[in-house]
């Protein structure tokens, strides 16, 4: 690792490009997105953020040291890509008069890699391709697609992944995993994804648990686990909802709140026909401003996830002092401790029923000493102000000269 001041001077006196294609940007200029593009313009002396807009909509944000664009998307694929490609090198190259590029961040997406390789034949600019997710094993589980396409797509993400001059990967498990699709380990830097966490308000976090837990009719007795994510079967929704539809006799007082978008409408049927209408809440998309009043009203933090990097809303719910129930797939475990932090199982749903028990049986003392520990090891580990140096430091310096 180079040492962080050194590094710091240096990329003080450079300018970065961020293409960030999984934007979510109904709420953009307060989510954790924005925060991450402000810290990285902190430490940059230019930062050029172009992002996709989902909602059809071209918008900016003009700030000192950092200029946002969210430009609109085409309806449909492969048309979105193209699109945004295009935009994307047009923003660059008209910039590059003013501020060449240095460095090129590609966050969670192969959709632009190639502007990586094009930005660096052109002005010799290092890229960084950001890996939140294990590509590999999410191509697999896309049922919907032939077999002829998960075949390309799991070939274009090991190509551009052994191009990569940098990979920061938010796992030791995802670390492993290019490393066995022929990524060499010098270029991988293992780091989560950073947040910009508020600092500890325990008034503000007991008002706003009465207030939610109000507002969802919960009474004290009931014990509420809370989701976040994408509403799919990558995510596990169908497998809690079995697993909660064999406790409800059992274990009465479980109830589950899921934040997220998707394929709510589907899953709430579900709920339906399980029974679960006075179990299970799909709150929707949530403006990331309100996510923090959910948190304080769970007594923990569920995913059953499939698969995954590892998740930036458990990294949040651990930091807000919740026990976490993590599926034991990508780099789930090294949030999740049993004992410690919360518990780990597998994707199936006999083991998400004992766990669910046995955290429902567990007393409120304990899920608060678990929650202590959990929110101890998410601040050390992806809080800004603590990991942000060593972090720029591991994933850019490499590949500043000498």
């Amino acid at each position: 690792m180079s040492e962080p001041i050194a590094v710091h001077d240096q990329l003080a006196q450079r300018h970065l490009v961020v293409l960030d294609w999984a934007t979510s940007n109904k709420d953009i200029v307060h989510n954790q997105d924005m925060e991450y593009y402000r810290f990285l313009a902190r430490h940059f002396a230019h930062t050029t953020v172009i992002c996709a807009s989902n909602t059809g909509a071209a918008y900016g944000v003009d700030e000192a040291r950092l200029v946002l664009h969210a430009r609109p998307l085409w309806p449909t694929m492969p048309g979105r890509q193209i699109s945004f490609n295009r935009q994307a090198q047009q923003i660059i190259a008209a910039d590059a008069g003013v501020h060449p590029p240095h460095f090129l961040l590609i966050r969670d997406t192969l959709a632009v890699a190639r502007l990586g390789p094009w930005a660096h034949r052109r002005w010799g600019a290092g890229w960084v391709l950001e890996g939140r997710n294990d590509y590999f094993q999410q191509t697999r589980l896309m049922t919907t697609w032939s077999p002829l396409k998960r075949y390309l797509m799991t070939a274009l993400t090991r190509h551009y992944c052994r191009r990569a001059q940098r990979i920061r990967s938010t796992s030791q498990a995802l670390a492993d995993r290019l490393v066995r699709e022929g990524v060499p380990a010098s270029r991988i830097a293992v780091w989560p994804t950073l947040l910009d966490l508020p600092r500890p308000d325990p008034d503000l976090a007991r008002r706003k648990r009465t207030e939610l837990r109000q507002q969802l009719n919960l009474a004290d007795e009931q014990v509420m686990l809370v989701s976040l994510g994408l509403v799919d079967e990558v995510k596990g929704v169908d497998l809690l909802l079995d697993a909660l539809a064999a406790l409800r006799a059992d274990v009465p007082q479980l109830r589950l709140v899921w934040l997220g978008s998707g394929q709510v409408e589907r899953f709430q049927q579900r709920a339906t026909e399980l029974g679960l209408d006075q179990v299970v809440h799909f709150a929707g998309f949530v403006p990331h401003a309100e996510i923090d009043g959910y948190l304080a009203a769970a007594d923990g933090f569920v995913l059953a996830s499939r698969g995954e990097g590892r998740p930036r809303a458990a990294s949040e719910a651990a930091a807000a002092g919740l026990p976490l129930l993590l599926s034991d797939v990508g780099g789930n475990s090294e949030l999740a401790q049993p004992g410690r932090t919360g518990w780990l199982f597998e994707p199936t749903v006999p083991a998400i029923v004992e766990v669910l028990r046995e955290f429902a049986q567990t007393s409120a003392s304990e899920r608060a000493e678990m929650g202590t520990c959990a929110a101890d090891l998410a601040r050390n580990q992806v809080d800004m102000d603590v990991a942000g140096p060593a972090y720029l430091a591991d994933v850019f310096g490499p590949l500043l000269p000498g």
